[in-house]
């Protein structure tokens, strides 16, 4: 394949169960960092973050699940590209091409490196994030691939 040191051919077995299981992979990560997401401060002023947490965490966490608060949600962006990093992931663990993994990590990292030096909780949610990706990735998804 073009663009890969190796030229040894893959098998993606089930390519739909293949694409569902990088939909609810993806979807797993976004409820378990939602829970997250709920505990924290929102990042507002005095009085956003009192509102926020005159609210129940239920009504915190369906708030963060949801994305669509146009402050600051998410409007559902980073599970659109995790479902892509799970498409993508596996394939670049089988041709051992980890470093475009880490440079992809990076580069999400430092377009928010100026929000997460002033809101930590947010920045340890990413990385709790890219782990579990880069886990469930190697661990499983990597197992529905046959060169």
């Amino acid at each position: 394949m073009m663009g890969f040191p190796t030229k040894e051919m893959i098998h993606i077995n089930f390519p739909f169960c293949y694409f569902i299981s990088a939909l609810s992979a993806s979807l797993v990560i976004r409820l378990i960092l939602c829970l997250f997401r709920a505990g924290m401060p929102k990042g507002g002023s005095d009085d956003e973050e009192k509102e926020w947490r005159e609210k129940t965490f239920g009504e915190r966490y369906c708030i963060a699940f949801g994305g669509c608060d146009f402050k600051t949600g998410d409007r559902w962006l980073p599970y659109i590209l995790g479902v892509a990093e799970f498409v993508a992931y596996p394939i670049l663990f089988h041709f051992q091409q980890v470093t475009v993994i880490g440079g992809w990590i990076a580069l999400k990292t430092a377009g928010n490196w100026a929000v997460w030096r002033k809101n930590r909780p947010s920045f340890y949610n990413f990385l709790f994030g890219n782990i579990l990706a880069i886990f469930v990735s190697y661990i499983f998804m990597t197992s529905l691939i046959n060169p």
